[in-house]
């Protein structure tokens, strides 16, 4: 647990909230921490964004030099990559496939005109949220509610309740 967290547990040791007052104020000093931390989380993003930016800028460059100098050395090739070895790494160029853009209407009416079957696939899914509101849960069995059946496939796992402070104009 971190120093700063003890600190304040031992500052607030014993209160208790007992009225409206007090609730009031434990909301106004969630909305400071939470306030706090969306502002030291903005400046943090910012300088990660300018590191980031600054390290891929330099990286970019710097693969762009290996690659001018890998084009001017000996190197061993294959029909799927070209590799040259250094001390220290190993400069890969590796050949890609080419990106298939499909159109799946036309694809599909080609091959139901060609009767390729075979290459066109259906998909059966089942439709839980119009199942859903036929059923009720029963422990963990679901079950149709008209007939009383055990829905298979499907078990209800009881889940803890949340609580959770919804602070209004957040």
């Amino acid at each position: 647990m971190s120093k700063l967290l003890e600190t304040v547990q031992e500052e607030y040791q014993g209160f208790q909230i007992t009225d409206d007052a007090k609730a009031e104020w434990a909301v106004r000093k969630i909305k400071e921490a939470m306030s706090d931390t969306a502002k030291w989380k903005a400046h943090f993003d910012a300088q990660l964004a300018g590191i980031q930016k600054s390290n891929d800028s330099t990286i970019d460059f710097m693969k762009g030099l290996l690659a001018s100098y890998f084009a001017t050395v000996p190197h061993k090739k294959t029909d799927t990559q070209e590799k040259y070895t250094l001390p220290s790494a190993v400069l890969v160029c590796k050949h890609q496939a080419p990106d298939f853009q499909r159109d799946a209407e036309k694809l599909l009416a080609y091959l139901d005109k060609q009767k390729m079957d075979d290459y066109i696939n259906v998909v059966r899914t089942p439709k839980w949220d119009a199942l859903k509101p036929l059923t009720t849960v029963d422990g963990e069995s679901v079950v149709i509610t008209e007939t009383g059946e055990i829905v298979d496939g499907v078990k209800a796992v009881a889940r803890p309740d949340k609580f959770d402070v919804q602070i209004k104009g957040e």
